[in-house]
This record gives structure tokens, C-alpha cells and sequence, in this order.
């Protein structure tokens, strides 16, 4: 199978906070390679946590989206919206070069049927890289990377004044805050808590370092400022040791909660042999600090070869992470569980 150009993920050091606009760009190194936050403290610290174990599985119906026309080489990088008991997934495809904004709609999270409009959205070559799809008072806002390359400097940004488009390129949006801990990054997704919009990312020192998970917040999901340093970094002799790397927040009765991957070797699209397994973190002060459940410990895995993109659901009673089968090339797969 063709499977994605391969993506280099590349222990992180605090640094002050950052005011990331599209007029306020840090000038970074030139690569050679293609409920509301009450305050800005960034110090992992132990809040109540929910007791383990969880039941999650990969979805016996997996893959739910499979590669097509338009998109035969891939579709990857899901992201999902509920909205009015409708599933709207998001996801990149391509049937060749380049990658192009697909969707498709779903009344129970499991069938799926795509959109007769797609692709909705074709970015500049390379094409749509790692995104995710949010609304403001004003619009419909997504947030991308160009291609599938190694970590990030620049984020790219469209609009649209209807989920399902059409959509308009706005060109460079922002680029990476450029701290001594966070140079480069990897978005993973946003989510709105109350006035507040929380975007997670994989965080990066340099193209030779490991991921750790920081944090930006916004009040109007424009001006984004990051926090001072990693909510959450790898851990030295364990099964996350050579990085961690998010996925979005969820808002649950627990409090926020948030997903993430952990790998015990470099970790690069393309080239795992086998499952990845994930964490939960929890907070329970609107994001300010989080802790590890299960004592930091996995509580789940991706299933063979899932990856690349992850979108997390909860509906009240189980969650739902949609992510990559066979990193994208056999389409969406579905990891499902839920709290005993």
C-alpha cells in the first residue's frame, strides 16, 4: 500500500509566554528540510484522578472511511464535530501529489457517507498536512500545516462561513512561538471551554529533539498566547520516553481531559511496526495543571500500524478516538472505550 511521506517527530525546557498573531511572527531558524484558563501556570501537579482500568478497543466495523476516487491514496487526519446529532468528519486525502480537505457525515459515528462536494478545500502544494476545523462568533475557522514534513514553523489558516465551506485560504496565520522549548510544533486541535479556545500541540526545542505537550489559548481563536512552558513531557526510562505527543482536549463531567501518545523510540510516521500506546491526562482547574491517570501508565494502544491524526470524541458515557488505519492508507479506523 502507499502509505504518507514519512514525519520525523522530533525534553523541553520552560519559557516565558508567547503572543502568537499573524502581525507578531518570532523569526525563527531556516530548516533544511521541506470553563476558561484562570492563569498562565503551565506546572504538571496531582489533581483527582479517575481509577483505572478502561475498556478500549479497536471498533470491530474499522476501517469506518475508507480511501475512494478523488482520495485512493490516503485519508488521514481525522477530525470530528457533533453538532445537532450529525458526525462531521474531516480528514486529508489524495489520490496522488498533494492532499485536498474531505468530509463525510455520519447519524451514529460509525457509518459514514462522504460529501458529494469533496474535496472542499485544496491548499497550496504540498497540500493539507496536519489540521483542524473550529467556530468562532464570526465564522468557521481551520487551522493547517502545509504537507507532511518534519515539525512545523509556519501555521496556515482558511475560513469559511459554513462548516462544509466553501472555503478561503488566508495564507500564513502564524508561526511557532519560538521559546527555547517549543521552536517548532506539531498542532493537534482545538477546543472552546467556556470563553476560552485551548489549542494543543506537540511541542519541539529543535528538528533533534523529543515532543513534549504544550498548550496555546485564545479568546477569540485568532490571537493565540502560548504557556510558559510543557504541561506534560516525556519521562526518562519508560514507555513515553522519547516523546509525547497530544491529541485535542475534551470536555467531560470529570473535568478536561486529554489524550496523548507516547513512544519509547523516535518517533516517525511511516515506520512503527506495531501499536502505539496512549495516555489520559486530567484537569481539573479549566487546563492551568494537569495529572497522569493510571499512574502515568498507558490505557490504551492505537491498534497496528493507526496513526497518523487523532480526533477525540466523548458523548457522555464513551469515548471515541478516530485516528489513521494503517497510518491512513487503508482510511479512518476506531478506537472506542469507556470508564468501568
Amino acid at each position: 500500500m502507499r502509505r504518507l511521506t514519512a514525519l520525523t517527530l522530533i525534553v523541553a525546557a520552560c519559557g516565558g509566554g508567547t503572543v502568537v498573531t499573524s502581525s507578531s511572527v518570532p523569526t525563527l531558524p531556516t530548516s533544511t528540510t521541506t470553563t476558561p484558563v484562570t492563569t498562565t501556570s503551565a506546572v504538571t501537579t496531582t489533581t483527582t484522578v479517575l481509577e483505572f482500568p478502561y475498556d478500549f478497543s479497536v471498533h470491530p466495523d474499522a476501517p469506518v472511511i475508507v480511501p475512494g476516487e478523488w482520495d485512493s491514496n490516503f485519508t488521514a487526519v481525522p477530525w470530528v464535530i457533533v453538532e445537532d446529532g450529525v458526525w462531521n468528519l474531516f480528514y486529508s486525502g489524495a489520490s496522488g501529489r498533494g492532499s485536498s480537505l474531505g468530509m463525510a457525515t455520519s447519524t451514529d459515528g460509525v457509518t459514514w457517507e462522504k460529501s458529494p462536494g469533496n474535496p472542499l478545500f485544496t491548499p497550496p502544494a504540498p497540500g493539507l498536512g496536519w489540521f483542524f476545523i473550529f467556530e468562532t462568533d464570526l465564522q468557521w475557522e481551520m487551522l493547517y500545516v502545509n504537507g507532511f514534513g518534519p515539525p512545523y514553523q509556519t501555521m496556515f489558516r482558511a475560513t469559511a462561513p459554513e462548516m462544509a465551506g466553501p472555503w478561503e485560504d488566508q495564507g500564513i496565520h502564524f508561526r511557532a512561538p519560538g521559546d527555547d522549548w517549543n521552536e517548532l510544533m506539531v498542532p493537534t486541535g482545538v477546543t472552546k471551554v467556556g470563553d476560552t479556545y485551548l489549542l494543543t500541540y506537540a511541542a519541539y526545542a529543535n528538528f533533534d529533539a523529543v515532543p513534549t505537550i504544550g498548550i496555546m489559548r485564545s479568546s477569540d481563536g485568532v490571537t493565540w498566547e502560548a504557556l510558559p512552558g510543557p504541561v506534560y513531557a516525556a519521562t526518562d526510562a519508560t514507555w513515553n520516553e522519547k516523546g509525547v505527543v497530544p491529541m485535542n482536549i475534551i470536555e467531560t463531567t470529570h473535568g478536561l481531559e486529554l489524550f496523548y501518545l507516547g513512544f519509547d523510540e523516535q518517533p516517525r510516521v511511516g515506520y512503527q511496526a506495531s501499536e502505539i500506546p496512549f495516555g489520559r491526562l486530567v484537569s481539573s482547574d479549566g487546563g492551568s495543571t494537569w495529572a497522569a491517570d493510571n499512574e502515568g501508565a498507558p490505557i490504551g494502544s492505537t491498534g497496528e500500524r493507526g496513526w497518523p491524526g487523532m480526533s477525540v470524541v466523548y458523548d457522555g458515557e464513551r469515548y471515541w478516538l478516530f485516528l489513521g488505519d494503517d497510518l491512513g492508507s487503508a482510511g479512518i479506523s476506531l478506537v472506542t472505550g469507556s470508564i468501568p
